[in-house]
């Protein structure tokens, strides 16, 4: 040092000493920073400041026998130099970050102390080669410097107390795959960055100019004005935060949600002289809230419109049409005959394969303005407009049958089914969905009533059968209890010899207060309620508890019954 300093400025050996000992502890220090010790080596960590701490003794002994502390700093200088360049190069091969950054400063504390050291030993005090040791000095120190602070800026304690949060802040941006969307209002500048670039798949530095114009072409037409509405009015406001959903057009023609999250920040005047904020691409949940949507009022198997939305088209059909008299508005409930039967027997894949393809069917015969439905279980329902084109109920009912009655090929089989239909018609007892449901309800119930592949139209006779079946079926189910159901037998004779031959078992509902009833008024019922197998189980039993007290009392013995 004194060979760089005028001969006036020249430091006597105890300050020497001092700095000498100062450097050696500095150099320790260095060590462990750079080569990130504390966290990667924590007990050579220790052993070292251990170390700087029992050195901070030889600048005082230096003070005293200047001497002997300056060689014993001299001896320990290139040991630590030598031992820093081993640590650091090992962290370097293990991937620590801060021995990468911090090798080539400690290369050159290692050269400049080889360099000190030959010039110590071969040059004169006051040779060209100890001026430049001694300028390198200064160029070491200077590097070394610079290395701290960038540690302590990016890494180390300044950085934990000052930047840490904003650190965080631009990795969560980051890790969050959010855009950055800064519009500064005086210069009507607009900054989106490459992410967004990137994400709708547009050339590198297309949006780089932040012209407003460009962003506006790249949005949905449906969604600008409401756009623009929201930004001019955080600008004229001021102040305070603002959020948006629009669309961006991608490089290939499709379009993709985003959402913008913004806040004001004033300016002159009390109006906004900036906006910034993110944008997040919320395509995937825009989706999945179509498809609730959808799903609210859509049948899933389907697609076809739900009960909750078939609902929806007749108020609008009977609101467009007035409370005046109304033609060529009928409500077809359709009902699949023998679907349960079909659905257990071949499994529910096979039975939701079958919807689908009836459903189909009926959508591709429907008229333009008609609204095809599932409804629940294995029924669906048709809307039929007559009126948009012009239209008869009647053909449209008969090419509905012909159409489900067609063959399904569900493989290896072919599957045939029939349907049963109710229509109702819109007329003054029924300005409701209610009422028109109701009605066409209890028109199916009917066509069932009467056998499959049937087709009523709802009278208002029906209600009034409607409410004595209802009263019937309440009967019929307690009417096993009660042995209400009898069975009664018919002789059948040989026509050869007029002999004996067996009986015919025949059912017979004996209703306390409506008398003996035929099996006409009662098994359609008992089909349509299910009770049809119990009803059934009680004659086989009981014909054949009969057969077997006629084969041990006639003579000759009756050999069959039916």
């Amino acid at each position: 040092i004194n060979d760089a300093l005028p001969e006036s400025y020249e430091l006597g050996p105890e300050v020497r000493a001092v700095i000498e000992g100062l450097m050696l502890i500095g150099l320790i220090l260095c060590l462990v920073s750079f080569a990130d010790l504390r966290k990667r080596r924590p007990i050579a960590a220790n052993i070292l400041l251990l170390a700087a701490g029992l050195l901070l003794a030889l600048p005082v002994y230096g003070w005293f026998e200047p001497a002997r502390a300056s060689g014993i700093a001299r001896i320990c200088f290139p040991i630590v130099a030598a031992l820093g360049l081993f640590v650091i190069f090992v962290m370097w091969r293990e991937g620590a970050a801060r021995a990468r950054a911090s090798l080539l400063s400690w290369a050159m504390v290692v050269a400049w102390t080889l360099l000190a050291a030959l010039a110590a030993l071969t040059s004169p005090a006051d040779s060209p080669g100890r001026m430049l040791v001694s300028a390198g000095l200064l160029l070491v120190l200077l590097t070394l410097g610079f290395t701290l602070a960038q540690f302590a800026f990016s890494q180390g304690l300044l950085a934990q107390r000052f930047f840490a949060e904003d650190a965080r802040r631009a990795l969560a941006l980051a890790a969050s795959q959010q855009c950055v969307w800064d519009w500064q209002v005086e210069e009507n500048y607009l900054h989106v960055g490459e992410d967004i670039e990137k994400i709708l798949g547009l050339r590198r530095g297309s949006l780089k100019d932040g012209a407003p114009e460009a962003w506006i072409d790249l949005m949905h037409p449906g969604d600008r004005s409401a756009y623009l509405a929201a930004v001019e009015e955080a600008e004229r406001r001021g102040h305070g935060s603002f959020s948006q959903e629009f669309r961006l057009r991608r490089g290939d023609g499709t379009f993709r949600w985003f959402l913008l999250r913004a806040r004001a920040i004033s300016g002159p005047e009390q109006r906004a002289a900036r906006c910034i904020g993110t944008l997040s691409d919320v395509t995937a949940t825009r989706r999945a809230q179509d498809q609730l949507l959808s799903d609210a009022v859509h049948d899933r198997i389907t697609g076809l419109p739900n009960r909750a939305l078939l609902a929806d088209r007749i108020e609008r059909e009977i609101s467009a049409a007035g409370r005046g008299p109304v033609n060529n508005l009928y409500l077809m409930l359709i009902d699949l005959d023998r679907f349960k039967a079909v659905n257990d027997g071949l499994g529910h894949e096979t039975g939701d394969g079958l919807l689908k393809i009836v459903g189909r069917r009926l959508a591709a015969i429907a008229g333009e303005n008609d609204t095809v439905a599932r409804m629940p279980g294995d029924q669906f329902a048709i809307l039929f407009n007559g009126d948009k084109p012009k239209r008869d109920i009647l053909p449209f009912t008969d090419k509905v049958r012909t159409t489900v009655s067609k063959p399904v090929n569900m493989r290896p089989q072919e599957i045939f089914l029939t349907a049963s239909i109710g229509v109702s018609a819109l007329r003054e007892g029924s300005l409701t969905a209610e009422g028109l449901l109701k009605d066409a309800a209890v028109a199916l119930y009917e066509a069932k009533r009467r056998g499959k592949d049937t087709v009523e139209f709802f009278r208002q006779a029906m209600r009034d059968d409607r409410t004595e079946l209802v009263v019937l079926e309440a009967e019929l189910r307690r009417a096993l209890e009660r042995n209400e159901i009898e069975v009664l037998y018919q002789p059948i004779a040989r026509l050869a010899d007029m002999e004996l031959a067996g009986f015919e078992a025949l059912v017979r509902w004996r209703h306390k207060s409506l008398g003996l009833l035929a099996p006409e008024r009662f098994i359609g019922l008992a089909e349509t309620t299910g009770m049809i197998k119990d009803i059934g189980n009680h004659v086989l039993n009981e014909a054949g508890r009969q057969l077997g007290i006629c084969r041990a009392s006639s003579s000759p013995p009756i050999s069959w019954m039916r």
